[in-house]
């Protein structure tokens, strides 16, 4: 099955904002549409573009109003370079991703409780 994946991937020219979107799912698992659109650097409607045709290759699946890589290519994905990231690149990702809707989307699906216990782990690195 991983073969097969790798496969399909490798017949598929994805362009660089679909190559950041994949990038940021497979290193960070789900994200919201508006962190997707963050990461693309593109306007909302290309960003959407994207996305549908990443979700209409079935390499994505939305689950709510989140995105995620397909189980089934996972694994391939994580393989496959054009995915991997320079350390500058990653560096970026990571500050988009925080100065994006994260927060506000994660507060919304966790208690006050768990917002003070992560805020005392973060002050305390």
């Amino acid at each position: 099955k991983g073969r097969r994946g790798a496969e399909f991937l490798r017949r598929i020219e994805f362009s660089d904002a679909e190559g950041m979107i994949l990038a940021g799912l497979k290193d960070l698992i789900v994200l919201d549409f508006a962190t997707l659109h963050d990461l693309a650097q593109t306007g909302v409607e290309a960003a959407g573009r994207y996305l549908a045709r990443l979700i209409d290759f079935h390499i994505v699946e939305g689950r709510g109003d989140t995105y995620q890589i397909s189980p089934p290519l996972r694994a391939a994905i994580g393989r496959d370079a054009r995915f991997t990231l320079t350390d500058e690149r990653r560096r970026w990702m990571l500050k988009t991703v925080s100065n994006s809707s994260i927060p506000s989307f994660l507060s919304q699906r966790l208690t006050q409780n768990d917002i003070g216990m992560l805020c005392r782990v973060i002050s305390i690195r």
